[in-house]
């Protein structure tokens, strides 16, 4: 099975590259855009991976908060479960707390270095 997946993987990469390929030897203009857009400087590029840590970690600390009520619904007053609810809850906001304040910190950071040129 895994020797299956293997051989297809590289069969899909050898299409794609011959596709390339006649694309570029029959006149038609092949090119690669940056998946960032126009970003020319280190904060620039920091700001589009915190940007884009923002838009996926926002809702995947929403969904471990949820998690973490319902742990704490279907608990029914057993002491372990309790602590495993509150443990989940503590580290759903811990890492929410760390998505919201990177953003902060960036911009903390960008501040201090352009006041030092």
């Amino acid at each position: 099975m895994r020797h299956n997946i293997t051989v297809t993987a590289i069969l899909a990469l050898l299409s794609v590259t011959q596709a390339v390929f006649a694309a570029s030897t029959l006149g038609i203009n092949v090119a690669l855009e940056n998946p960032l857009g126009s970003t020319t400087t280190l904060y620039a590029f920091i700001q589009k991976i915190l940007e884009l840590a923002v838009l996926i970690g926002t809702p995947v600390a929403v969904l471990f908060i949820i998690y973490a009520g319902f742990l704490f619904v279907s608990a029914q007053g057993k002491d372990e479960q309790i602590t495993k609810a509150k443990n989940a809850f503590l580290w759903a906001v811990v890492g929410a707390g760390i998505i919201l304040l990177a953003q902060v910190i960036a911009t903390a950071l960008e501040g201090t270095i352009n006041s030092l040129k």
